[in-house]
Formats: structure tokens, sequence, C-alpha cells
């Protein structure tokens, strides 16, 4: 509850979402002040950069800017995005990070060297923060790095990238641990991970 200008709180939780959104939203709060129409701001430029990062992940698989434009435009033309962007939820923010991260990466199979190693270590490890899900986006990665660049896995820097984003990651990992029994909403007898859940998820 916002009174007065600062936060105050009338019951406490431990809660299942990590601290990646929360840390972002504190320092839109720090310049701006407590106000909650700073979060509606801060969810509505998340979800643009979200439209960007879509069109730059176009861009550098296809080199192509009439399908980065496509990917661009389908983005901001999803129903559940426009939804889900016209919130403070962290929805917006979980899904612009991971297109971040993504991009980082393949940026990072392109062309490695310090400055893309340590950006793509630090995309992966913060986009990883957003949600209790968001720890999937280390599989992606390394589907994208078979699918892309399959050479890149005999060379030592890829293991380099991933000792950094398993270190920045420890306090995320012991934050997942912390609410390993939550559960996330799921029905007790599917879990929390379950194929059951895939044709909802793909309406």
């Amino acid at each position: 509850v916002i009174a007065q200008g600062a936060f105050e709180c009338h019951a406490n939780e431990y809660n299942k979402e990590p601290n990646a959104f929360p840390f972002l939203l504190s320092l839109v709060f720090r310049f701006t002040g407590v106000n909650e129409a700073w979060a509606h701001v801060l969810n509505r430029m998340l979800f643009s950069l979200g439209v960007v990062f879509a069109f730059w992940i176009g861009v550098l698989l296809f080199n192509n800017y009439w399908m980065a434009a496509g990917a661009g435009l389908l983005y901001m033309l999803t129903p559940e995005n426009l939804l889900w962007g016209a919130t403070v939820a962290v929805e917006p923010g979980t899904a612009a990070f991971i297109g971040l991260a993504v991009g980082a990466w393949i940026l990072f199979l392109k062309d490695t060297n310090w400055p893309t190693t340590v950006f793509a270590a630090g995309a992966v490890a913060f986009a990883s923060q957003w949600r209790p899900e968001s720890v999937l986006l280390i599989p992606l990665v390394v589907a994208a790095t078979l699918f892309l660049a399959p050479r890149q896995l005999k060379k030592r820097h890829v293991y380099s990238v991933g000792l950094i984003v398993l270190v920045l990651l420890i306090p995320h990992l012991g934050h997942l641990w912390a609410v390993r029994g939550e559960g996330w909403g799921s029905s007790s007898e599917a879990g929390k991970f379950a194929a059951s859940y895939v044709p909802g998820n793909l309406k």
C-alpha cells in the first residue's frame, strides 16, 4: 500500500517471485519517487523494448530488416502482450529481458570477444531472475548454440560464460531453493511442469 509517498506494509510474505522486477522498479522509484503511475510507465517501456528486441533478434538471425520488422510487429500485436503491457505485472519485463538475453547470446556466438562475453553473461543472468521459470532460458541458449554455432561448444570461452552466469545466479538459485515447496498455482496432480499444460498454453 502506498501512503503519503512511501510504502506501508500491512502484511508480509516471502514471495516466490525473484528479484529482477522489484530491483528495476526500486531504481525507478529512487529517481521518481514512490508512485504507482511510474510502475505503469515502466511496464509500457518494457513492452516497447520487447518489440525492439524481437526486431533485433530478427536482424541477427536473418539479416533481413523486413523479416525483423515482421517479428517486431507480431510481438507488438500479440493480444497477451498488449494485455499484460497495460499492467504493472512482471510479464512484460520477463519477455523483454529474455529477448535481450537471446539477442545478446546470438551476438556472442557471431562475434566472440570480451565485451560480447560480458554482455551475454550479464543479460542471461539478469533475464533468468524475472520469474521462477525464467531459468528455462538456460536450456534455450544451449539449444541456440547447438543450432546456430555447434562448433562453439568445442571452445573454452563458451564454458567461461557458463561459469560467469552460474556465479551471478547463486543468490537466485538460493531463492529458488527457499521457495521449492511453492506450487506456483499448479494442480497437485500435474505438478509445476507437465505436458498437460501445453494445449492450454498454446491457446
